[in-house]
């Protein structure tokens, strides 16, 4: 259960030191892993500090199963793909655009992931409930206990609350149309998402207005995109100081206050 490696593979933007990394398979070794470290789904949004030396991976805890006519129980390390292929496997549709969300569904759930704010359409949508580890009892909590709205769950306001599994609603959908529609959604986002070197994605939550002079600005090896608003590259050598420099760069230059949307651990 336990590797020591480079945290760096656990992070999109490929920055991490080397470190201990707890990978539970079960729920149980889960529950042993409480309090231990940070817990990381795939590492789309995720930015270790130099400081952290251990993390607490979901990636073994792939338990899906169908329970009744349209819906999916799902452990917290389902990726987002990996679901959203069980569901067309099962005639189930309604979350196609996690076809270009990377993560797995804790994450997912975690951030109310979802399209841009204009298309009100997000994960939070389709949850029937929550099941988590407060510390001391296994819990669950229903959508509306969730606390959804853009990019935001009750689960930030108590991060040592652990996900274990989460039950989606889905509508049937012939296989064909689900197909299509994650054709659709990849196209669309990979033709607007700069993809071509290490990223962290979306780096501020609501409120960011992007600018002409943000485009290609540079600390060491950290970028922001020419190409994608609001997102931010390593081509190359980049650290965790060099994010954190630009990071501040672009709020300065922005001239208000920007909340992360983003997970520094």
């Amino acid at each position: 259960m336990k590797v020591f490696e480079s945290l760096s593979k656990y992070s999109w933007i490929r920055i991490g030191g080397a470190g201990e990394v707890l990978r539970p398979s079960s729920v149980d070794e889960f529950l042993e892993c409480y309090g231990k470290g940070p817990i990381v789904g795939e590492g789309s949004n995720v930015l270790f500090r130099p400081t952290t030396k251990r993390i607490v991976s979901t990636k073994k805890l792939m338990k899906i199963t169908r329970i009744g006519p349209n819906r999916i129980k799902a452990q917290c390390g389902v990726s987002n793909s990996t679901l959203l292929w069980f569901a067309l496997k099962h005639s189930l549709g309604g979350i196609e655009y996690l076809a270009s969300i990377p993560g797995s569904i804790g994450g997912a759930v975690f951030m109310n992931a979802g399209r841009g704010k204009k298309h009100k359409c997000d994960i939070g949508q389709r949850v029937v409930e929550v099941e988590f580890f407060d510390g001391a009892k296994f819990r669950g909590l229903s959508r509306e206990d969730c606390g959804f709205s853009y990019r935001k769950s009750i689960f930030h306001e108590s991060p040592n609350w652990m996900i274990i599994s989460v039950t989606l609603a889905l509508h049937r959908q012939i296989p064909e149309k689900t197909q299509e529609m994650i054709r659709t959604r990849k196209n669309n986002a990979f033709s607007v998402q700069d993809r071509i070197v290490p990223n962290l994605g979306t780096v501020f939550s609501a409120g960011y207005k992007h600018q002409v002079a943000f485009e290609g600005i540079r600390f060491g090896g950290i970028q922001w995109s020419r190409k994608t608003p609001n997102w931010m590259l390593n081509t190359g050598g980049g650290t965790y100081e060099d994010c954190f420099h630009l990071i501040k760069e672009i709020q300065c230059q922005h001239g208000t206050d920007l909340e992360l949307e983003i997970r520094i651990c």
